[in-house]
Parts: C-alpha cells; structure tokens; sequence
C-alpha cells in the first residue's frame, strides 16, 4: 500500500499531466460531463501529486507516537472515538500540519501539472510568471519569485513557531 501512495513521486510532472489529460478526456466520455479545463479537475490533479507527502509525513509522524496515553486514556474510560480526537490526533498535529505546508509548497509550485490541466481563462501564477517570461524580460518575474520565497519561508517559520516542525522531518 505504501508503495502504491508514493508511486506519483517517481513519475515526472509532464508525465503525470498528459495522463491525467487523457484519463479526463476518457471519463468525460464515461460520466458525461466536463472535467478537463475545470477548477475541480485541477484540484483533484493536485490533491494526487500531493498525496506521497502527505503519507510520508504523517506516516513518520505516526512511527514517533505514544502509545501509552491513547491506552490510559481508553483505561480510564474514553471512548475510541474520544481517544482519537483529544489524544492521537493533538500528538499527530505536528506531522498533519506539516504534511499540509509541504504539499501546499508542491502544488503551488507545480508548473508542469497545471499547464496540461489549466482551463482557459483561468491562469495560476506558475502559468502566468511563464507567459510573462515568454514575452518580457525584465526584473519584475525575479522579485515576484523573491516574494514567493519570502512568504513560503514565512509560512515554515510561523509553522514550525506553533508545532515544532523538527519533531517531524
């Protein structure tokens, strides 16, 4: 099963776009509506490049955890249920959180995927830095790539300020 999830990380991003084109255009004729171009079909293009992250962070984040208080908690009378969401989930916070920051970073970056799979008129800024490359060379794309660094390391340091990223990677 783990190696089924982390399968999207060996193949290569042009690859991935053209077969989940050719897959949209095949279901399409199946369920009879529109998927390819879509806002939902490039979500869920997205969630399936972001998968092996998240499998690999939460996953080491679930071999780093306690099993003794999910076990006082259940022996002193919670139920499976309650267990999960007062006691597993708070101690797997760190790896879901960071898990969401990296795939977040994946796809935001993703030019490959998005480019097969963008509809048009609708332009994600990966796309819309390349088109603005194509026809302009000037310092404007270098400190809108600037800013984006920026943030993503402002994100991780806000991140890791409230759940300690360095117990998970």
């Amino acid at each position: 099963m783990n190696t089924l999830l982390l399968g999207p990380l060996a193949v290569p991003g042009v690859v991935a776009g053209t077969a989940l084109y050719l897959f949209y255009v095949r279901a399409e004729f199946w369920i009879d509506d529109d998927i390819k171009g879509t806002t939902l079909g490039l979500v869920a293009a997205h969630v399936l490049l972001t998968i092996p992250w998240t499998v690999r962070l939460v996953s080491a984040s679930l071999q780093g955890l306690d099993r003794s208080a999910e076990e006082a908690a259940a022996n002193l009378g919670a139920r499976p249920l309650t267990v999960f969401w007062r006691v597993t989930l708070p101690m797997l916070r760190p790896g879901v959180v960071a898990a969401c920051l990296f795939s977040f970073i994946q796809s935001f970056e993703n030019l490959e995927l998005t480019l097969l799979l963008v509809g048009p008129g609708r332009v994600t800024l990966p796309v819309a830095m390349l088109n603005y490359l194509e026809f302009r060379v000037d310092p404007t794309l270098a400190a809108v790539a600037t800013v984006q660094i920026v943030l993503v390391g402002a994100l991780m340091l806000i991140t890791d300020r409230f759940v300690k990223l360095s117990r998970v990677v």
